[in-house]
């Protein structure tokens, strides 16, 4: 749900100038290693420093120019912040740790990725100046390298797929930081990269949807998308490149800007998606074609089976959901369903199919969400005719 001054700006007869931002990530679902770390304040959240939550604020803390008092930052418990990564060790005057932030990452599989993705303090834009990075296959050392880190950027990418190869051990040091008496803050680390693209990196897109409350068709939301690629990331020829890191079913996400009367940009998630898991590119341009979640769920379901006492139409999408290897937070089923019966078996068909027949027999519309969550729930709107949007 967005603000009422944004819809305000959306009804205006000449709308506000408009923008694209893409989200996309290179990053390999089932690479999930463990994340240790020392000297951790007693209120950081270290353990979900893979989540997107945004942190707004951050507690006042006695640092060198960083407390501000103008309320903005709250003393500890005053408030329930949400935080990310704080370390307890403090630099000294010449910026140097001596006691260091560490951060680990350990696979019980040998693991190759494209690099680590780091995003440090957004609120301050503080980042450490040096960092170290190492690797480990087993007790031997694949990579020791020092970073400076001169700008801040919304997400800092330290990129060696040259060296990132049949790792189970990363170690990230902080050695020094920005400014002298500074605690070092995460506020996200990521496993692969993510790349944020915006107009001048996108040459075009198009978005495809089409939904019905009928449920005569399954729900369409495909997303294509040019990047410019002078940098040649995505040549397949350049061995240097991010081609090969590409696979399917990456997610990706793609957002709509509106200029609000302040001047600043109020960001419009408009999907969630999936990457096809193929690329064209060549000198100039690389383009991708992405779809939400329910379409893969095309393989054939083969265990409809008939039960003398019948099932309910919500145990039937559940197991469904659970063939596919979906968890509740892939979908939501109304309750309605719990008291629908059937004793017939299901048919051998594609399971996004079945979920169609389910719905339909529930009398639910099945759509996805921009979030690309599978729903199953009544009809909440005027049936008037079909949507379909396309957007150029």
């Amino acid at each position: 749900m967005q603000n009422n001054e944004l819809i305000e700006q959306l009804n205006l007869p000449y709308r506000p100038e408009a923008f694209i931002r893409i989200t996309f990530d290179m990053i390999d679902p089932d690479t999930n290693p463990i994340k240790s770390v020392n000297g951790e304040t007693n209120y950081s959240d270290f353990a979900n420093l893979d989540e997107e939550k945004e942190q707004e604020k951050n507690y006042a803390t006695l640092e060198k120019n960083f407390w501000r008092l103008d309320d903005s930052q709250p003393l500890l418990e005053s408030e329930e912040l949400y935080q990310k990564y704080t370390s307890s060790y403090m630099s000294n005057a010449e910026c140097i740790y001596e006691e260091k932030p560490q951060i680990q990452l350990v696979s019980d599989e040998y693991v190759t990725t494209v690099g680590i993705t780091i995003s440090f303090d957004r609120i301050t834009e503080d980042y450490p100046s040096l960092l170290n990075i190492k690797a480990y296959k087993d007790d031997k050392e694949i990579m020791d390298k020092d970073y400076e880190i001169h700008d801040f950027k919304e997400n800092l990418i330290f990129a060696d797929n040259e060296e990132l190869v049949n790792w189970n051990k990363i170690v990230i040091t902080i050695l020094k930081s920005k400014y002298p008496y500074r605690r070092c803050r995460i506020q996200q680390l990521i496993v692969g990269i993510r790349e944020v693209y915006k107009k001048e990196n996108i040459a075009n897109a198009e978005v495809n949807e089409k939904r019905t409350f009928i449920n005569s068709v399954l729900p369409i939301h495909n997303f294509k998308f040019c990047l410019v690629n002078k940098d040649q990331k995505f040549n397949p020829d350049n061995p240097q490149g991010w081609y090969r890191y590409i696979l399917e079913k990456q997610p990706i996400k793609y957002e709509w800007g509106y200029t609000m009367p302040d001047g600043n940009i109020e960001w419009v998630l408009a999907g969630q998606m999936l990457l096809s898991g193929s690329v064209e590119a060549d000198d100039k341009t690389a383009t991708f074609s992405a779809t939400n979640i329910i379409s893969y769920l095309s393989d054939i379901y083969k265990k409809g089976v008939y039960r003398q006492d019948g099932a309910s139409m919500y145990d039937l999408a559940i197991e469904i959901f659970n063939d596919s290897e979906l968890g509740p937070a892939n979908y939501v089923i109304d309750e309605k369903l719990k008291s629908i019966y059937t004793n017939a078996p299901l048919p051998k068909l594609p399971k996004n199919q079945l979920l169609q027949l389910i719905a339909t027999a529930s009398k639910c519309e099945l759509y996805v969400d921009e979030n690309n969550v599978i729903y199953i729930t009544p009809v909440k709107h005027e049936i008037i005719d079909t949507i379909e949007k396309n957007l150029i």
